[in-house]
């Protein structure tokens, strides 16, 4: 169980040294010596867990696409309105950005894998599925609550609300000093559901 657990550890340690590396010099210009340098480790040891610097995009794409469909599967037990907990989650993801800001330059360099890597481009794929079914069933609760209009798209709001994660967290990435992530996403999903908000309300 010991040595179990210490793979695990090993394993997590290189993987957070490559994410900073990849996120910092870029996939195509990082070497495997630069993740081991990092990790604080010998390159021998980084190759025994990992092949190749494609397995360790791989496997890094795997961690961090997980998490955002996982929050919104816990926000849709939580209390409150769909509006509510939708608000809240966008908050939670600002403020995971803004604490972390090199997770949205290594999900560019592994957009940019994404072309030519198929288990990268298929983990997206995979993702962006997840991700707008946690939406759609959200705003399905909303509608079957009365909080949203009967005849609500909600595969339309659901790709809408995912592309504007994406838009506005890729615009603040690029000049965060300029752009406050927290406001922009509460307003842009204000934006969104208000349209479907008032028809229910017959406005």
């Amino acid at each position: 169980m010991g040595k179990e657990a210490t793979t695990e550890q090993r394993r997590a340690q290189i993987l957070a040294a490559a994410a900073a590396v990849f996120a910092g010099k870029g996939f195509h210009k990082a070497r495997m010596d630069d993740v081991a340098r990092a990790a604080g480790l010998g390159k021998g040891t980084v190759y025994w867990y990992f092949a190749s610097k494609e397995e360790l995009a791989i496997s890094l794409v795997e961690i961090m696409q997980g998490v955002i469909p996982r929050q919104l599967a816990d926000a849709a037990g939580e209390p409150g309105s769909v509006r509510e907990r939708i608000t809240a989650q966008m908050n939670r993801l600002a403020e995971s950005l803004a604490a972390n800001s090199d997770t949205v330059l290594l999900t560019f360099e592994m957009y940019s894998l994404s072309y030519r890597v198929p288990e990268i481009r298929a983990y997206f794929i995979r993702f962006y599925t997840e991700l707008t079914g946690q939406f759609v069933r959200l705003l399905e609760q909303g509608v079957a609550a009365g909080e949203l209009a009967e005849d609500t798209d909600v595969e339309t709001v659901a790709r809408t609300l995912v592309s504007a994660v994406d838009g506005l967290s890729a615009r603040w990435a690029l000049a965060p000093e300029d752009h406050d992530l927290r406001a922009n996403l509460a307003s842009t999903v204000a934006l969104i559901l208000d349209a479907v908000t008032a028809k229910a309300k017959g406005e």
